[in-house]
């Protein structure tokens, strides 16, 4: 399944103030404790912020809780993300659109 995720900036904005780590390495990847996990986002991953990718839910979900697995479209390796990292799907009643 393609799901969008939110740009880097939306995902700071958001997740950096509730953050009880923040740690950007030399390589500019970033570690984040928040709310009892610890996130790994590595540089790659951050370029794909704002982008659509390719994920599968994650069945083996480790002590990070990561729940999917997915590609970044161009890229043969896969990475694990959470479901907050992206942008919320809205859905409509049919009432809404009529005119």
């Amino acid at each position: 399944m393609m799901k969008k995720l939110k740009t880097w900036r939306q995902f700071e904005k958001e997740f950096k103030p509730l953050a009880s780590e923040w740690n950007t390495n030399y390589k500019k990847d970033v570690v984040i404790k928040y709310n009892g996990m610890k996130w790994y986002i590595n540089k790659r991953m951050i370029e794909a912020f704002g982008d659509y990718i390719d994920i599968k839910e994650n069945e083996n979900q480790n002590r990070y809780r990561y729940t999917y697995k997915g590609y970044i479209q161009g890229v043969k390796r896969s990475w694990f993300w959470h479901e907050l990292w992206f942008e919320s799907e809205e859905f409509f009643k049919e009432e809404e659109f009529e005119i």
